[in-house]
């Protein structure tokens, strides 16, 4: 259970758009990374509790509005959950990847924006 609440899970706004397909999303993501414990969860040992959706970019705001989300998973035949939390990726206009950190990102975002002026 601890690999799940140290992991750092991002879906993208096309993983999640709402939360019951956030939460196939996450199992896909959660049995990568436990399938050395032989452990499989399902979508429905999921149930997230708090969730805001990311908000898609605009000619006003390219890169959009990322949400996120908080989750508890228990695994079949388990009374022990593992808590955890993400991030949802907003998709850009023209829904072109978005670097998040960096100059290239900032160089980016200006080179989007002086070609929209």
């Amino acid at each position: 259970m601890k690999l799940i609440e140290d992991a750092n899970f991002t879906l993208t706004q096309q993983q999640a758009p709402d939360e019951a397909t956030a939460c196939f999303a996450l199992a896909e993501m959660i049995n990568e990374l436990i399938k050395s414990t032989g452990i499989v969860i399902s979508p429905y040992d999921i149930v997230i509790f708090a969730f805001s959706p990311a908000n898609s970019g605009t000619d006003d705001n390219p890169t959009g509005f990322h949400g996120k989300f908080e989750f508890r998973v228990t695994p079949p035949e388990s009374r022990v959950s593992a808590y955890s939390s993400g991030t949802i990726t907003a998709s850009p206009v023209g829904n072109e990847p978005v670097e998040t950190h960096g100059r290239a990102s900032l160089l980016s975002r200006m080179d989007r924006y002086i070609t929209s002026v």
